[in-house]
């Protein structure tokens, strides 16, 4: 990989620069760091006010999901589909269908409507293979369901269940909702904007771990 001129000037004021040069280094280092693509998987907590069907093209998000809050400069969304309303089979079928997502990360949050509709823990565990298996991704994080309001040990038996799935997958578990309670969901199924933002901050991070330096 050839470097640009600019990046070859810096790597000359370090060579030359001793010990005071290490600081430009770093610096260097962290301009050579690019956001990674990743997809996404999942339901209105991550579609946000609109459904997400996304092939390509720039995505505009808002704050209403949790998309809004990972920061750009970290991680970039490529595509993705999400769906108010979708249960975990649902996103699977349509992941499926298109033949996964050429991200190296993908990022599955779902669940939410299938306690909601009483439906089985089992269907909702396969589902999570069927989309981390059609994703095709190198790496999956997958998120805990959040707080559902009258569902509070089904909400904690099913994420039981879906972090021993993780640890099995070698999937990363992330679960921003531990000093949460359903009191912070308004309408006891949407997180709050300080929720979202919680959660897109701990993407952010994992994928910043993630993402190759040089």
């Amino acid at each position: 990989m050839r470097l640009p001129s600019t990046a070859l000037a810096a790597l000359l004021v370090v060579a030359t620069s001793g010990a005071a040069g290490v600081p430009a280094l770093e610096r260097l280092k962290t301009d050579l760091v690019r956001p990674v693509a990743y997809a996404i998987a999942g339901d209105s907590i991550t579609a946000g006010r609109t459904a997400v069907e996304h092939d390509g093209l720039p995505l505009a998000t808002d704050r209403s999901s949790w998309v809004g809050f990972v920061d750009a400069s970290i991680a970039v969304l490529e595509e993705g589909w999400a769906y108010p309303g979708a249960k975990a089979a649902d996103v699977a079928a349509v992941v499926s269908e298109r033949g996964g997502f050429d991200s190296d990360y993908v990022v599955i949050l779902a669940g939410t409507n299938d306690v909601h509709q009483e439906g089985r823990r089992s269907s909702y565990l396969a589902s999570l293979r069927t989309i981390a298996d059609a994703a095709d991704s190198q790496t999956v994080l997958l998120v805990a369901i959040p707080p559902l309001r009258g569902h509070d040990d089904e909400i904690r038996a099913w994420n039981d269940s879906a972090r021993t799935l993780a640890a099995t997958e070698g999937w990363i578990w992330v679960d921003p909702w531990t000093n949460w309670t359903s009191a912070d969901w308004p309408d006891g199924i949407h997180p709050t904007r300080a929720a979202l933002s919680d959660l897109g901050d701990r993407v952010s991070v994992w994928l910043d771990l993630l993402r190759p330096r040089p």
